[in-house]
């Protein structure tokens, strides 16, 4: 009876052990998720000042080409790891893993290939990068995006005609694409409105105590 006991504590310490051990990994999944869906976010305005995009453009066809939804935060989140070939497309953990991935399609004569924040398609755009590493690299590849998207906006003096041509010159494909990256813009757009509403009552209602706060201490004084 005793050895039961005892064989039943230790499981229970086990599992109890493996669900904090497993706990603490999902929370640094998700600190790392975090972080790397910011590394793409951190150049878009930038790009977008600096060429005069419109405000969130580049987020939205970012998160239209490597959009991953994140539970935690309700919304979708852009990822530089991402690897598309045709109807194959695969979320990468690491730069290195990504790279590998398209090495090895192209010795398999794979050339139809995007990459990167902004999936960058390697076949038509062979100039883009003096290598995968550059590819791949989150500043270089939104820097090569919003060139193009301005490239294109000089041409068809429309927005909206840019967005089609950058993902295809074929009715067929482009409108369906601008629709979807229309509907995600409008969204952003949206949720950093909210954002920033929410920011600016925090500030207020953080003063608003403070001088309460103020008031309190100097009729004590």
């Amino acid at each position: 009876m005793f050895a039961i006991k005892k064989f039943k504590l230790i499981i229970s310490v086990f599992f109890i052990y493996g669900f904090f051990f497993s706990s603490n990994l999902s929370a640094q999944q998700q600190k790392k998720n975090h972080y790397l869906s910011n590394i793409c976010d951190s150049y878009f305005k930038e790009y977008e000042v600096s060429m005069g995009i419109p405000p969130y453009l580049l987020k939205a066809i970012s998160l239209k080409e490597t959009g991953r939804w994140d539970n935690s935060r309700k919304e979708s989140f852009t990822w530089p790891w991402t690897v598309t070939s045709g109807k194959w497309s695969h979320y990468f953990k690491t730069k290195e893993n990504a790279i590998r991935a398209v090495k090895r399609l192209q010795l398999r004569n794979i050339q139809n290939i995007d990459v990167g924040c902004m999936q960058i398609n390697l076949k038509y755009h062979p100039s883009a990068f003096k290598s995968l590493e550059e590819a791949f690299d989150p500043k270089l590849n939104i820097s090569y995006a919003a060139q193009f998207l301005t490239k294109l906006y000089k041409n068809e003096k429309s927005w909206h005609r840019s967005i089609e041509k950058y993902h295809s010159s074929n009715p067929r494909y482009s409108l369906k694409y601008r629709n979807k990256v229309n509907k995600i813009w409008k969204n952003v757009r949206s949720r950093e409105a909210h954002k920033k509403r929410n920011a600016v009552k925090k500030a207020y209602m953080e003063r608003k105590a403070k001088y309460k706060q103020s008031i309190k201490n100097n009729g004590k004084s």
